[in-house]
């Protein structure tokens, strides 16, 4: 990561991402993820900043239709099975990712 022109520095995230699908049906599929996300604190001037940074564990449950030739959608809701944050910081209590795919 690089510094801005305000002089702050985003940490490097590191992203482990690990799942399994199984299909029962011709359209239907699920899938079971685990992801991971650690931040270590950004910096502004040099200086580590409060309440930034951590360490996320989220069990991510989803399911797939294939809706014509190529195109499907699907949804997954990422649950929190770990959260360690610095200080006072926001977290989610869940996440609901909704979206079309197509291959062309």
């Amino acid at each position: 990561t690089t510094e801005n022109d305000l002089d702050y520095k985003m940490g490097n995230t590191l992203l482990v991402n690990g799942g399994s699908s199984y299909r029962f049906t011709e359209k239907w599929m699920t899938s079971l993820q685990v992801n991971m996300r650690q931040a270590p604190r950004d910096e502004f001037n040099g200086q580590n900043v409060p309440s930034t940074g951590g360490k996320w564990v989220y069990l991510t449950p989803g399911i797939k239709v294939d809706v014509s030739s190529g195109t499907a959608l699907y949804t997954h809701v990422q649950l929190p099975i770990y959260q360690f944050v610095n200080e006072e910081n926001l977290v989610p209590r869940y996440g609901l990712i909704i979206g079309v795919s197509h291959a062309f």
